[in-house]
């Protein structure tokens, strides 16, 4: 931190009644005082660089769970994986690059994934994509929706998708290669 931050700081941790503090309207931080006079202070971005993800599965699961993966402001999705025939294909503006008999080839080129295949009548395939995935030491990261809830002191297992307004307490333990809804 620098003094301009410190001063910015002192001052608003001194306010007074009838002045305002605001966010991102003037300029990244600024203090309305009584006396009609503003004080701007711009903070310092934290740059966060997106990690590519590559999806599995390009359905109607797999795009919600785009949406999801979007919405943390961590990734960027390197293409979808599906079946041979939609190759060349696009879900939700993002290209069908490969099949799941590509993983290997594709994780020379991104090593994180998500698998995005649905469960409807059977678990199986999502569960036979987790472990081909591991034996291969992809990175399955779990990926939370910005508008769920998780606790501090909830635990996530690798691979799992939370959805939006979905609401994860203390204490809760969450498995591997879990989906977890809202509603």
């Amino acid at each position: 931190f620098d003094y301009q931050f410190y001063y910015f700081m002192f001052l608003a941790l001194d306010l007074k009644f009838g002045q305002k503090i605001g966010f991102e309207v003037k300029d990244d931080l600024h203090i309305d005082k009584e006396d009609g006079t503003t004080i701007l202070y711009q903070a310092k971005h934290t740059i966060i660089k997106k990690r590519s993800v590559i999806i599995i599965g390009g359905g109607g699961h797999g795009k919600s769970c785009i949406e999801v993966i979007l919405s943390t402001g961590l990734y960027t999705i390197a293409g979808i994986l599906d079946r041979k025939e939609k190759i060349g294909e696009t879900v939700l503006g993002f290209p069908i690059i490969a099949t799941d008999d590509d993983l290997e080839t594709m994780k020379k080129k991104c090593d994180c994934f998500a698998v995005t295949v649905g469960q409807i009548k059977s678990a199986q395939t999502r569960i036979e994509l987790y472990k081909r995935l591991t034996n291969i030491d992809a990175e399955l990261p779990f990926f939370v929706a910005s508008s769920a809830y998780v606790s501090a002191y909830a635990s996530i297992g690798k691979g799992t998708m939370i959805f939006h307004q979905a609401v994860i307490n203390a204490s809760a333990v969450i498995g591997e290669n879990c989906i977890i809804n809202s509603g």
